[in-house]
């Protein structure tokens, strides 16, 4: 059975809530994009869970800390905007 997710976000303005694996088994998640949203904070594990995602837009946000190494997981993933945030270090080699 499908659900409409677009009054569930995932990732929400001005927070970023953790991605469970059981939300991903109750949804598919293909895309993600919350540029300019005043996003803080930083990029759960977990994000590896959303291994259909093909984009990931979180550009413009106020993101720190690194770039997890389970984005590498996202195996769909094509599109990734992370830049204008405060994201050190470099791209995890698992990309």
């Amino acid at each position: 059975e499908e659900k409409d997710i677009t009054s569930e976000p995932v990732l929400s303005n001005g927070a970023m809530d953790a991605v469970s694996e059981s939300t991903t088994k109750e949804f598919i998640i293909v895309s993600i994009d919350l540029e300019l949203n005043n996003i803080v904070g930083t990029l759960p594990d977990e994000i590896g869970f959303l291994t259909d995602c093909t984009v990931l837009g979180l550009f413009g946000n106020d993101l720190s800390g690194t770039i997890p190494t389970t984005i590498g997981k996202m195996v769909a993933l094509n599109k990734l905007w992370l830049e204008e945030n405060d994201l050190g270090g470099s791209l995890p080699s698992e990309i």
